[in-house]
């Protein structure tokens, strides 16, 4: 019993503060690790690639490419991509539109 309140208290002590060793964090997110090394997060918005023209797709993959061609041999780079699934509903909900009555709807029938 005495074990399993020591793990207990030492799961409530662990936590991203306590894990990520930094000396300072600054409010835009960039993060001093040591001396002048530094980390920085960025959150990218999301983007429906089933849904995306190919020229949406394209500027995406430019502007990557771009930031990419920005680092130097000296600095560290690293990518993480989160990847959710969305569920058929929900999908349908943020993508699917009410009919308008015009000249597309007729074609469409």
């Amino acid at each position: 019993m005495k074990r399993l309140k020591t793990n207990a208290n030492r799961a409530k002590k662990t936590s991203s503060q306590n894990t990520l060793k930094y000396t300072s964090l600054f409010e835009n997110g960039l993060m001093n690790i040591v001396d002048d090394n530094y980390s920085m997060t960025y959150e990218l918005g999301s983007t429906n690639y089933a849904t995306a023209t190919i020229e949406t797709k394209q500027t995406i993959f430019e502007k990557y490419n771009s930031m990419i061609n920005t680092i130097s041999d000296e600095e560290h780079f690293q990518l993480t991509i989160l990847v959710s699934k969305v569920h058929s509903k929900e999908y349908q909900q943020k993508n699917e539109f009410e009919l308008q009555g015009d000249d597309y709807v007729s074609r469409a029938i």
